[in-house]
């Protein structure tokens, strides 16, 4: 949980989960709301204490919203991401604009990103993919038709990991055992964090880049 404020004065507490722009709940002064959430994590409705639906969101595919209902200090709205009152998403990155279907900059990761189109949002896919990261395109629906081969994968990743405990039967068995754990990491770019090196082997198996370690780490969850 942790609170949102101004410069000096806490406006409200959100109870939030370990995902990336996962909210459950927000409590200000005119009490607690619960945040009711779509697949891509945009705010669909906000509920009282018990139950009663007193907000409501609507969305066009690339974001514009309508409101109904009750007025509220909430501001995550398409893809839980802030509106930030002139109708601009910040994606941690650049700003996106859901008025001209882009981002007003330019990706910094360049081509890398996965679009042709510099200013693109999500390959102009915005019912399956999100970018909460402003520059790398996570598409939900691909992943998760491809979740069967990624566990498979993950799955060998981690035994290459796991051999390692018996890769060797001397003296210096465990020694042995921590090179061999840390050249698998490293051979993966982590070479600090085994799990981070254990998704990006499984993702590599399947063709997939760095959108898809996020989708792994995140316990493959869209809504990251």
């Amino acid at each position: 949980m942790y609170a949102t404020h101004t410069e000096t004065t806490i406006t409200g507490n959100l109870l939030t989960g370990l995902g990336i722009d996962e909210y459950f709940s927000r409590t200000d002064s005119a009490g607690a709301a619960t945040i009711l959430a779509d697949a891509l994590g945009s705010t669909l409705g906000l509920t009282d204490a018990s139950g009663v639906l007193n907000t409501s969101y609507t969305y066009e595919p690339f974001g514009n919203v309508a409101i109904s209902g009750a007025a509220n200090a909430n501001s995550y709205e398409f893809t839980a991401r802030e509106n930030d009152g002139a109708g601009l998403y910040y994606y941690r990155a650049r700003y996106y604009s859901p008025t001209f279907q882009r981002f007003l900059s330019q990706d910094p990761l360049d081509f890398l990103g996965g679009d042709y189109n510099l200013y693109g949002y999500v390959t102009e896919d915005p019912i399956n993919g999100i970018d909460p990261e402003g520059k790398d395109v996570i598409d939900c629906l691909k992943m998760f038709l491809k979740l069967p081969s990624l566990l498979k994968a993950q799955e060998g990743c981690q035994q290459e990991v796991n051999n390692c405990d018996t890769s060797s039967d001397d003296l210096f068995k465990n020694m042995d055992s921590l090179v061999c754990k840390q050249t698998f990491c490293s051979k993966y770019g982590a070479p600090g964090d085994q799990a981070a090196a254990v998704a990006t082997c499984a993702c590599r198996k399947a063709g997939e880049g760095s959108a898809c370690v996020g989708f792994i780490l995140d316990g493959f969850n869209c809504g990251m």
